[in-house]
């Protein structure tokens, strides 16, 4: 066996997921991709592959047998982060099951309220939630409502649609002009563009007004309690705009329909800063 995968599958992180002898067939798999990324691909801060995919990813498909590591971790790059998809990528055989009930869990009813958080917490967090949705006229259009109805996958892709019709109508030229007619559509766009601040400062509104929304809605926004860090504090998590600030800024979107809660989740401090270069 290599010398470097020998050492790789002793480490606390990959026991911690396959406590088990691997097969001839896993351990290929595991040569395979130091031929693919070098010697130093299990070894953090050498390897040029991510962190995560090196204590998670790969330990993962091991586990469920999936033995097509490389070509995973290639096509993964192409898949919308925990779609079915996706999961499929490291899951294998496994991956639909485990998904059900991953969506199940992560719908937001008073069962999973109480599994969460415990009987107590859970119910009296179930019920500020419950309020705040019996107040809000805007959740039938927010995400988790098409998630709750439609389930992770499907509800996603439903919501996407709504938010890009939404910008599409209100803010872009040919949104305009498609429902105000080619004059006056003209006439509102080129208003909203007199009318737009500079770029920092519509940034800090954003981010202060979105950091407003979050302790208000930190159930939903970050039920797990994820630790909010700065760039490159191990396991951090940052508060992420789903539709980025710059994108909102550039389609005339208002402050307050960017600091929405439905526009904002929580992602790892790594995962943040890599989408400025999506």
């Amino acid at each position: 066996m290599n010398k470097f995968i020998e050492k790789y599958i002793k480490t606390k992180r990959f026991t911690d997921k396959v406590n088990r002898s691997l097969t001839p067939d896993e351990i290929q798999a595991l040569e395979k991709v130091i031929k693919k990324y070098g010697e130093t691909a299990f070894i953090r801060n050498k390897s040029i592959l991510d962190d995560r995919v090196i204590t998670d990813r790969i330990p993962t498909m091991i586990k469920h047998n999936v033995l097509t590591i490389v070509e995973n971790l290639e096509k993964v790059k192409d898949v919308r982060r925990n779609s079915l998809e996706h999961w499929q990528l490291f899951y294998g055989s496994h991956a639909n099951d485990l998904y059900a009930e991953r969506t199940r869990k992560s719908r937001q009813t008073e069962k999973n309220f109480v599994e969460r958080h415990g009987e107590i917490n859970g119910k009296k967090l179930w019920a500020v939630f419950s309020d705040k949705k019996s107040k809000k006229s805007s959740y039938t259009n927010s995400k988790e409502w098409y998630i709750d109805r439609y389930g992770e996958e499907a509800g996603y892709k439903k919501w996407q649609e709504v938010v890009y019709k939404r910008i599409y109508k209100k803010w872009t030229l040919e949104g305009l002009v498609e429902k105000y007619g080619e004059s006056l559509g003209n006439e509102k766009y080129n208003k909203l563009l007199k009318e737009r601040e500079k770029f920092p400062g519509y940034a800090r509104k954003v981010h202060g007004l979105s950091q407003k929304t979050y302790e208000e809605n930190i159930d939903i926004i970050n039920p797990n309690r994820f630790k909010r860090t700065l760039c490159g504090v191990e396991g951090g998590y940052q508060l992420d705009h789903i539709i980025s600030v710059r994108e909102c800024f550039e389609q005339n979107i208002p402050v307050e329909e960017a600091s929405r809660v439905e526009n904002l989740r929580m992602l790892p401090w790594k995962e943040n800063l890599m989408r400025q270069y999506d």
